[in-house]
């Protein structure tokens, strides 16, 4: 956050982007002030104002992460699942960090040295770790984003850890 005074604008929306809103951020003003944060943030990343090149910039990652993650079916065995959710628990990967095998590869093999996961779980490390060598790029942000789903489920949905994978797998 700049150290510029803020300035109070007032708006008008739909009610169903106020519920939105409300829902979302606790307050329509949060909301509005995190979405024209976001959105600014976005167009001085892709140097353009255009809110609908954005959007369709928006949807064509989201058709790239459901891709990703339609090749991700069978390549992963339960353990190894739970492995990954193991292991990135409460990590934070940079935007710029987020596709890289080589970054997965590291947090997974520290996980093993630190945690001894691969005992915890039964995964043998060497043809998990070459798994994870041949992902694409999308492929890495798809287990990154699979795991965060994970841990953002309530308690009691996160006691099904099976069910959960078997949905993914």
């Amino acid at each position: 956050m700049s150290n510029q005074k803020q300035k109070t604008i007032s708006t008008r929306v739909l009610p169903d982007v106020e519920r939105f809103l409300l829902a979302s951020f606790k307050t329509a003003s949060a909301g509005l002030t995190i979405c024209a944060n976001a959105f600014k943030a976005i167009s001085e990343t892709t140097g353009t104002i255009d809110y609908n090149k954005t959007i369709d910039d928006l949807e064509i990652l989201d058709q790239i992460r459901l891709y990703a993650q339609r090749e991700l079916k069978n390549k992963f065995t339960a353990a190894e699942w739970k492995y990954l959710i193991d292991s990135l628990n409460g990590i934070s990967i940079p935007a710029q960090l987020r596709c890289s095998q080589s970054v997965l590869i590291a947090s997974v093999q520290d996980s093993n040295s630190f945690d001894n996961l691969a005992t915890k779980w039964g995964v043998e490390m060497s043809p998990f770790i070459s798994n994870l060598d041949s992902l694409t790029g999308a492929q890495v942000d798809a287990i990154y984003r699979n795991v965060e789903i994970y841990w953002e489920r309530s308690l009691e949905e996160r006691i099904d850890l099976g069910g959960w994978i078997e949905s993914i797998m």
